[in-house]
């Protein structure tokens, strides 16, 4: 049961990472923020985009993994915690914006390492499911 003390906690945070992020957004876009530059930061595609989508998909995945054994929710974990770590250096290095033929900037880079994020985790958890379900047949 410990695992789904975890997975609350995860929600918890993820949940709190969201509002925090759209309530920055509101006040910026109602011109509210009282310093303007560290609203812009952490609502852009610095910080903001980043943490939005992986608080959303790590959100999505903490309730789902609620209704799966715990050996799931550690496999998820495991890879969680550190693909993350890589996403947030990946994105960090890359320009704001990119005027090249490539075009890979931090919007891009967000939007990729968080679309293999997805597919990963869901691929891992269907085959770690399938895995430990064949094993209790046996």
């Amino acid at each position: 049961m410990n695992y789904k003390k975890n997975l609350k906690s995860i929600s918890v945070v993820s949940v709190l990472l969201l509002v925090v992020i759209v309530l920055l957004s509101v006040l910026l876009n109602r011109d509210v923020c009282i310093e303007y530059y560290l609203c812009e930061v952490l609502t852009g595609e610095s910080v903001g985009m980043p943490v939005f989508f992986f608080s959303v998909l790590v959100l999505i995945f903490s309730l789902i993994l609620r209704w799966f054994p715990d050996t799931l929710f550690h496999s998820w974990w495991r890879f969680t915690k550190y693909y993350l770590i890589i996403a947030a250096i990946l994105i960090f290095i890359m320009p704001v914006t990119d005027a090249s033929i490539m075009g890979i900037d931090k919007e891009l880079m967000s939007w990729f390492t968080a679309s293999v994020y997805f597919t990963i985790s869901v691929i891992l958890i269907i085959l770690k499911w399938l895995k430990d379900r064949k094993a209790t047949r046996a």
